[in-house]
């Protein structure tokens, strides 16, 4: 019989999934029945390779019903075309499975219309492949709910689905649902927050195999969820998940391909050594992880690479590199890209100054960006508003809403954002409201807020009283949090 992996703080650990109704080692073993053809997995959790019977169906003696011959074939012609880029003819395929009853084929098909990357968003269809498939036991359909829950897709917002489903994928026998469990007690997602309860799980998830664990008890490491800070130790899970994790996909949920997790972990190592997070910085460790990603095929390493070239000392040659990675990335739908050069034409970095051609990338930005927005996508909002605020031809009037909606999630970079635009359009009114939302954003430890707060009461703007006291208090915590920063190794990275 084979022992559970060994996890730190066994006690603890062990009372958690008592409590949430699993065995020792994460899951219950599922009662014993019959083998199904063997499919295994090269394109991630949601899809499989092709099935035995695709390859038999023409030979006497290896036949099945017709309808079950069928419906497997059909599937693995989807899988096929699916690695080969072919991603219509995929869908096209997936859908004849899935009507003659295909589970996999209803799983995989169901995460393709949720994620919307190789079709257009549907989620109602999506909802209606994925229930019935995860109400029969498809892990993968339950992954797609358990996305559907978190981000609400086409259903309302429900933390609490989501953590039943990833408990329900977890005595399945799911490794990856360990991890996802972890995820909501890091970030306190339908549950009171815990680090350290979310630190455990996902260890136990990585020790059992699962390449999502690995990469979140790499994140704990790096940003300090539960455990002390430990670059060494963040690159060595990164590492671990590389090599793990080439046919794993991640991205939106389950879609056609997102970035594989290999292309992510060496992103992320070579954003360590750019930045000096917590290690020397070295720009030529930082390039070679960026380019082994980017033979992977990521857009991301193509912009931080050109980011890096952008700043290395070699000149107009470097610069010149720069702005070829930036047009291969927006070639290939990269919206982050596409503002990078529009910037790049409107300041003159490493080109001539083009506010037409600068134009022109703006406006494919924001193409790109609301299908995104439409979904949900926070970031995306992010970009699509900064790019109204900023770009060729500015429009705060529209980066206004969007901002507003991102304020409302709490986080203070958003409400900071949001209270110094409030502050840009005029009006007493206005200011009021601006400088409401850089106190929430300065209580939630926002250095740029504070700054801005510490100007308005040194020289009395936007109607504020003036108090040398009161700036000093705010400049003097900003340049704390921003020491604290430079400790750290510089903090967040931004795409513009």
């Amino acid at each position: 019989m084979r022992r559970p992996p060994a996890v730190e703080d066994r006690g603890r650990f062990s009372g958690h999934l008592a409590r949430e109704g699993l065995c020792h080692n994460g899951h219950r073993r599922p009662p014993r029945r019959a083998r199904r053809p063997g499919r295994r997995c090269l394109l991630g959790a949601a899809a499989v390779s092709l099935p035995i019977v695709a390859l038999f169906s023409g030979i006497p003696g290896c036949a099945k019903s017709d309808s079950g011959d069928r419906a497997e074939a059909d599937y693995g012609r989807g899988i096929l075309d699916f690695a080969r880029h072919r991603d219509q003819q995929a869908v096209h395929w997936l859908g004849q499975a899935s009507a003659r009853g295909n589970l996999a084929a209803e799983a995989l098909l169901g995460r393709v219309y949720l994620a919307g990357q190789c079709v257009r968003p549907n989620y109602a269809r999506a909802l209606r492949l994925l229930r019935p498939a995860a109400a029969r036991g498809d892990i993968s359909a339950m992954r797609g709910l358990i996305s559907a829950y978190r981000y609400g897709l086409g259903l309302k917002q429900n933390f609490a689905a989501a953590r039943r489903w990833i408990l329900d994928a977890s005595k399945h026998g799911a490794p990856w649902a360990l991890a996802e469990l972890g995820k909501l007690y890091i970030y306190g997602r339908g549950v009171r927050r815990n680090p350290h309860t979310g630190f455990d799980l996902a260890l136990a998830a990585a020790k059992r195999g699962s390449v999502e664990g690995a990469m979140v008890v790499a994140l704990c490491y790096g940003h300090g969820w539960g455990v002390p800070k430990d670059a060494p130790a963040e690159i060595s899970w990164l590492t671990r998940a590389a090599k793990a994790g080439m046919y794993k996909y991640v991205g939106p949920p389950g879609g056609c391909r997102g970035g594989s997790v290999t292309e992510s972990a060496y992103t992320l190592i070579g954003r360590i050594y750019e930045h000096g997070n917590g290690v020397p910085r070295n720009a030529r460790l930082a390039e070679a992880y960026y380019l082994r990603a980017i033979r992977l095929g990521s857009t991301l390493a193509m912009n931080d690479l050109g980011h890096l070239y952008e700043k290395l000392p070699g000149g107009p040659a470097e610069r010149a590199k720069a702005i070829g990675l930036f047009q291969e990335a927006a070639a290939r739908g990269s919206a982050a890209a596409a503002w990078n050069l529009a910037y790049c034409y409107q300041h003159g970095i490493g080109t001539r100054i083009s506010m037409r051609l600068a134009a022109g990338w703006y406006k494919r930005e924001r193409s790109l960006l609301r299908p995104r927005v439409i979904r949900g996508n926070r970031l995306a909002e992010y970009m699509l508003a900064m790019a109204f605020l900023t770009g060729v031809p500015r429009d705060p009037p529209r980066a206004m809403p969007l901002l507003g909606r991102l304020a409302r999630t709490g986080e203070p970079q958003y409400e900071m954002l949001y209270g110094a635009a409030e502050l840009r359009q005029g009006g007493t009114a206005r200011h009021a409201d601006g400088l409401r939302w850089l106190e929430r954003a300065a209580k939630g430890g926002d250095s740029d807020a504070l700054d801005i707060l510490g100007d308005a009461y040194s020289y009395g703007l936007w109607g504020v009283q003036r108090s040398k006291k009161k700036a000093r208090e705010f400049l003097a915590k900003a340049a704390a949090i921003k020491a604290e920063l430079r400790d750290d190794g510089g903090g967040g990275y931004h795409h513009h």
